[in-house]
């Protein structure tokens, strides 16, 4: 629900500001968007005793920002009580930005560390097949088997070392 009213704000930032200006505002959004996440925020938002002119000085003070188009945006934001929404309309327009500039971040999860060379060159193999700027992270887990994930991208690759032994199993059981 409220993935779809942070669209229809976002539909309307991106019509109203360029590339540059986005970025900007990204920044900006920045701490604001994580201290949405927090309980205490949300408690003041949300608080019958605060009046709309605390509210929004605090948000002000926050963001420390000149642009009169996001104090706007902030403003109209608390004004309609969707200041919550604010995680969401920086996750789309942190995917808005990647898709305009081709750049994407990717994670692969790994029992063991991989060697910086073999990140490198996965990396640099999957940038060149897609077309796009690629950065690649690294992250442990427990599971035995490698996995790789470009959120922007809606690419997932995964190689588990118990689904293998599983679907060979599968296979023979079915041979015999």
């Amino acid at each position: 629900m409220l993935d779809s009213i942070a669209k229809r704000y976002v539909k309307a930032i991106l019509q109203s500001w360029n590339l540059e200006q986005l970025e900007e505002l990204l920044k900006d959004l920045n701490l604001l968007q994580i201290a949405c996440k927090t309980k205490d925020f949300q408690d003041a938002m949300h608080s019958p005793y605060l009046d709309f002119m605390q509210k929004q000085k605090m948000i002000f003070e926050l963001v420390d920002s000149r642009d009169k188009k996001m104090q706007n945006l902030l403003s109209i934001l608390l004004q309609n009580n969707r200041i919550e929404i604010l995680p969401y309309i920086y996750d789309l327009i942190q995917q808005h930005i990647a898709f305009e500039k081709k750049s994407y971040h990717g994670v692969i999860y790994s029992k063991e560390e991989l060697d910086e060379k073999i990140v490198v060159s996965i990396q640099d193999k999957l940038a060149r097949h897609f077309g796009v700027s690629l950065n690649l992270v690294q992250h442990r887990y427990e599971k035995d088997g490698i996995s790789l994930k470009i959120e922007g991208l809606g690419v997932e690759i995964s190689f588990s070392k118990e689904r293998f032994f599983d679907d060979l199993k599968s296979y023979i059981l079915k041979a015999i």
